[in-house]
């Protein structure tokens, strides 16, 4: 495909040059790339292919008594560490008479790493099929030199399509675009099944493909646009399931995503009114998703799933005065679960617990005004107001969120304009706390006061800060703070607190062929929370402060912040210039956890985590380009990153401990040391 595409852009170009040469305006390069990375290369590379190799880009413009062409291709060349076409590559054909009729056609492509040089003792990796080659859980511990089958996680990802739109110099339109995706490789994936005992990471084979249609037309004047559109998309998953045997003899079935298919209508208006500057928006939506899978793991049953959305949405925005803006706005949506079959899951009380279809509806509406007072100040304010029912989840079915909102904005003074903005949230909820678990005991008691944050009644408040200022010749600076604080003042158990902080700092000076831009990030978080530890046997919701029966807490903070140095210069004018970046990022988690009872008393202990998700990184970028002449240029580029990554959850990681667990090394040690090197002969024409 990716040949295909180059081939035909690439020939497109050569042809439409070649009739209208004078015509065409753009840059052609190719270069070659060297890298070379010790250490963890996916964690490097994650959304990228920097690779030594050769490469191109291209960009190429046409324009003639209406016409217009625009090509584009990035990043295509080829990787010779892996012997193949980088998997970055972009390419884009645009064109079409101004008025009548545009067209584009596109590939896009990116990859996805997560693990390079994982090990299994599966076979079959890459197949429907897993097979271990031992006999029992208890051989595994001594399996370690069957680790012998080893791949990378890792996923490709392919977009490509086409789209045209015609008008004709008329105010009616009408366009279409599709589009699929490809999506394919090896994803980490957990599964436990009580047969074995144990959880297994298992290599998901993965081959997705996406099929969308679009379509929209409508009219377009000076005072009304009024359009409808639609959308058909189709999903296919070649493995819906796969298999894997631990014990030579009894498979165990994965379930992954279904095929599906998905529809969308949908129609929108906006209209210009004769009064006050009145702009009025509407749109109105409806969309079903639906697919069907076979269940045979101690089912064998087909789930029928259909899930539908609709929508609506007005706008009205106003000038009824010469220095007041205002807006009115409501959307509504509706989410609707017709799925069949109900599986149980559990029991409450000795009642079977049936899995929840859940559906809600939201109802949005609110106003907001702007009004401009003497002295360059613009005071803001608004309300919105929020209701979600969640029509099936007996917990929290309603929800209520009122939020209001001041702003105050002066650039008084040419050199300096501040900004300041409050916001507060008030969410209430109708729990019914105990009532609905009845006689419920032990770990059942918890849902009773268990509060996810999602649904929880909190009261936030917002504060937001920014400054811009140039107070000399060449200088400018800019600050902006942010301070976030949620209160869960009624949850027993969960979220009960959540701070965060958030500053924000960068300049930018100019002085003759110099350019210096230095910038500042900072955030801190600050996450509380309780929980409740019940003996299964102990039908008192006090319970005793024991191994099995006690309250314990957990504080989690995470503190972020990055700082760096981008400079520009102009060595010879005209001729050299040159760039050096700098980035420095520190990311630092901890939790801390307590208890009501001794914590190195419980098994397993419970333990503080000084170390989650902590990571320093620093990556340093210099360029240097040569003009040789007006059209010919020459670019030489130079990046370093180092990441130094760790986290508690990874201490003292093993492929295969005694007990049965079977890893295969993914997201495990991420570190990296990477340099690579750029030239690039540019030509302009």
């Amino acid at each position: 495909m990716k040949k295909l595409i180059v081939t035909s852009v690439m020939a497109y170009a050569a042809c439409a040059a070649s009739a209208f040469g004078s015509d065409f305006s753009g840059t052609i390069g190719i270069g070659g790339i060297g890298a070379e990375i010790r250490g963890d290369e996916a964690k490097f590379n994650e959304y990228r292919d920097i690779n030594s190799g050769v490469t191109g880009n291209f960009a190429i413009d046409f324009a003639r008594k209406g016409y217009y062409l625009e090509m584009m291709g990035e990043n295509f060349g080829v990787n010779t560490d892996a012997g193949d076409s980088y998997d970055t590559q972009k390419y884009s054909i645009n064109g079409g008479r101004f008025g009548s009729f545009k067209y584009n056609l596109f590939y896009d492509e990116l990859p996805h790493n997560f693990t390079f040089g994982a090990k299994t003792l599966f076979s079959g990796v890459g197949s429907p099929a897993l097979v271990a080659p031992v006999a029992s859980n208890a051989a595994v511990a001594t399996a370690l030199a069957a680790y012998t089958n080893t791949f990378d996680y890792s996923l490709d990802r392919k977009k490509y399509g086409a789209g045209l739109e015609v008008s004709l110099n008329t105010p009616f339109f009408l366009s279409a675009r599709f589009e699929r995706s490809e999506v394919d490789g090896l994803y980490p994936l957990g599964s436990y099944n009580s047969t074995y005992g144990n959880a297994k990471e298992l290599p998901a084979p993965i081959d997705y493909a996406t099929n969308n249609l679009y379509l929209e037309s409508g009219y377009r004047s000076k005072d009304l646009i009024f359009t409808l559109d639609g959308t058909v998309s189709n999903f296919t998953n070649r493995y819906e399931y796969f298999t894997y045997d631990f014990t030579n003899g009894s498979p165990v079935n994965v379930y992954q995503a279904p095929d599906s298919t998905y529809y969308k209508i949908g129609g929108s208006l906006t209209y210009r009114m004769p009064f006050w500057s009145t702009v009025l928006m509407a749109r109105a939506t409806h969309s079903e998703s639906s697919n069907e899978i076979d269940l045979f793991e101690g089912i064998s049953k087909k789930f029928e799933g259909e899930i539908t959305y609709t929508t609506a949405s007005v706008n009205l925005t106003s000038n009824p005065l010469k220095n007041l803006d205002t807006r009115l706005f409501v959307n509504y949506l509706d989410k609707q679960n017709d799925s069949t079959g109900e599986f149980a899951y559990g029991t409450i009380s000795g009642n079977p617990a049936i899995t929840e279809k859940f559906r809600y509806d939201k109802l949005n509406a609110g106003f907001d005004a702007s009004y401009k007072l003497p002295g360059n100040t613009k005071l803001s304010g608004g309300y919105e107001y929020l209701k979600t029912a969640r029509n099936i989840r007996t917990d929290a079915a309603n929800t209520i969120d009122n939020i209001v909102f001041v702003q105050a904005k002066n650039n008084l003074l040419d050199w300096l304009t501040a900004k300041v903005r409050y916001q507060y949230l008030d969410r209430t909820s109708n729990y019914l706390d105990g009532e609905l678990y009845g006689a419920a005991t032990g770990d059942e008691l918890i849902l009773a006061y268990w509060r996810p944050a999602d649904t929880a009644d909190k009261r936030q408040h917002v504060v937001k800060v920014g400054v811009d200022m140039d107070p000399i010749h060449n200088l400018t600076f800019g600050l902006e703070y942010a301070f976030k604080t949620n209160d869960y003042d009624k949850t027993i158990l969960g979220v009960t607190k959540d701070d965060r902080h958030q500053l924000y700092l960068d300049a930018m000076y100019a002085v003759s062929v110099f350019k210096f831009n230095p910038f500042f990030d900072f955030e801190l978080v600050n996450v509380d929370s309780d929980h409740r530890r019940f003996n299964p046997g102990n039908a008192d919701p006090a319970g005793l402060n024991d191994a099995n029966n006690y309250n314990w807490t957990s504080k989690r903070e995470d503190v972020n912040f990055a700082f760096g140095l981008n400079t520009d210069v102009d060595i010879i004018k005209d001729k050299l210039t040159g760039f050096l970046g700098y980035r420095y990022e520190k990311a630092n988690g901890s939790e801390d956890f307590s208890s009501s009872v001794d914590p190195t008393t419980l098994s397993p202990a419970l333990v503080s985590n000084s170390e989650l998700d902590d990571y320093t990184k620093q990556t340093l970028t210099a360029k240097l380009g040569y003009r040789f002449t007006k059209n010919l240029k020459m670019d030489l580029t130079y990046l370093y990153e180092n990441l130094d990554y760790s986290d508690d959850h990874y201490t003292g990681y093993t492929y295969v401990p005694a007990s049965g667990t079977h890893f295969t090394g993914a997201y495990n040690d991420s570190n990296y040391e990477a340099h690579a090197g750029w030239v690039r002969l540019s030509y302009n024409f």
